[in-house]
């Protein structure tokens, strides 16, 4: 508990750390402290193995959803629109490198 104000390791609020501040009844702070349960137990709850630590970001699931018909064909005429205004601004480019090297000879 940082400045002894309660808010815990990275302001997550009390017992939010190792449990061994002045929020769990030491009377002082630390080291001071006998040692307390093991890593495994938080809180007088157990929790499941495998929980991402408190500073890491929550899980992502690993497998997304299929896009339905009606997305994959609003992506595909996207995807066909893009295309078709880069290849016109390529074309056009082209001509107009084209032009000047023929107004330079």
């Amino acid at each position: 508990m940082p400045r002894g104000d309660r808010t815990g390791p990275m302001g997550f609020g009390p017992m939010s750390g190792r449990g061994m501040g002045l929020c769990a009844g030491y009377p002082v702070p630390g080291y001071m402290n006998p040692w307390g349960r093991p890593r495994f137990w938080r809180r007088r709850w157990w929790v499941p193995y495998f929980t991402a630590p408190y500073y890491a970001p929550p899980p992502v699931p690993t497998v997304p959803s299929a896009p339905t018909q009606a997305q994959e064909a609003a992506f595909l005429r996207g995807q066909i629109q893009s295309l078709t205004e880069q290849l016109k601004f390529l074309e056009s480019r082209l001509q107009e490198i084209e032009s000047q090297e023929e107004s330079k000879e």
